[in-house]
């Protein structure tokens, strides 16, 4: 659910730029993509206030918690106390599968760029060229992420299979990427493309994040910069992506080639999701689905138990 805000950033940020791009070209004597940045730009800042003002540092100082729902959250927090200056960073660095999983989320990073980037130039060489058409377009990847960030979410949770579902979402995304260099020249389909690549690549990401807590388990403080080098280490793909399709364009006349490129960065992915990690992050989450188990039983239970108050009264 977090992460349904990357999805809908694009669902509402791609007709909103196309809107910025096909009225206000030469408004107050700026170029449309001038105020497009401008636009993007302010609602940054009243964010930054925002979290200056709404969010805090300590659960004591939340005033939209009740005093036992405080006492119950420090509790838990403190549960992990004896663990906050355990490992090192380096020491996150040592355990077998941490710089695989590493690159595995570069390769994600590097899909989903290439999505985030190249699409709305794709629809434009496929035939629309009015902006908010292209705005509106480009938005339909971003619905069938976000439909699909909450269903895979939840068959993931019951299954407990991670590797398996990031795996099969990077071959889904990987087809995409394949079928919008086919398609390239027609809309309809190039769309029909372009939805696989969201519903694979937009998703990948926030079931990715199940696996790294996963492996860093019992590492301490090591943990949190474990995390935290992974997600710096998959931003560089948001570098290189940019870099690969644009050179490729350069030399080809057309991002075709690249579009399959990135198509086999995916399976490459796919690939060290499923044989390249270590043992720890082969097996399922069982204690995740042994409590969702144990809480249908429960609710049943009640729900039962409530049945037969309400029988006896009557």
């Amino acid at each position: 659910m977090l992460f349904l805000a990357s999805a809908c950033a694009g669902l509402v940020g791609a007709p909103f730029s196309g809107l910025v791009l096909e009225h206000l070209d030469g408004v107050l004597q700026m170029r449309d993509w001038h105020w497009l940045f401008l636009l993007s730009g302010l609602p940054c800042i009243g964010l930054g206030f925002l979290v200056l003002t709404l969010l805090k540092d300590r659960i004591e100082d939340v005033q939209w918690r009740t005093p036992a729902e405080k006492t119950l959250l420090s509790s838990r927090i403190a549960q992990h106390e004896p663990h906050k200056g355990g490992s090192s960073l380096l020491a996150a660095l040592r355990i077998p599968g941490f710089l695989t999983l590493a690159l595995i989320y570069f390769l994600i990073q590097v899909a989903s760029y290439g999505l985030n980037f190249w699409a709305p130039q794709l629809i434009c060489s496929a035939g629309p060229q009015s902006p908010v058409m292209i705005g509106l377009l480009t938005a339909i990847p971003y619905v069938c992420g976000a439909i699909s960030m909450v269903v895979v979410g939840r068959l993931s949770d019951a299954s407990g299979e991670r590797r398996k579902f990031v795996s099969g979402l990077l071959a889904l995304g990987a087809v995409g990427f394949f079928s919008a260099g086919i398609f390239a020249d027609h809309t309809t389909f190039l769309i029909v493309a372009l939805s696989l690549l969201g519903t694979g690549i937009i998703t990948t990401i926030p079931t990715f994040w199940t696996l790294p807590p996963k492996l860093l388990a019992g590492a301490g403080a090591g943990a949190a910069g474990g995390i935290a080098l992974i997600s710096t280490l998959g931003q560089f793909g948001g570098i290189v992506s940019p870099i690969i399709v644009g050179r490729i364009k350069d030399l080809t006349g057309s991002t075709t080639p690249a579009l399959y490129v990135i198509g086999v960065v995916s399976l490459i992915a796919a690939a060290l999701l499923l044989w390249g990690l270590p043992q720890k992050l082969r097996t399922l989450d069982k204690h995740q689905i042994e409590s969702s188990w144990h809480y249908g039983l429960a609710a049943q239970i009640i729900k039962s138990v409530n049945h037969i108050v309400r029988q006896g009264r009557r």
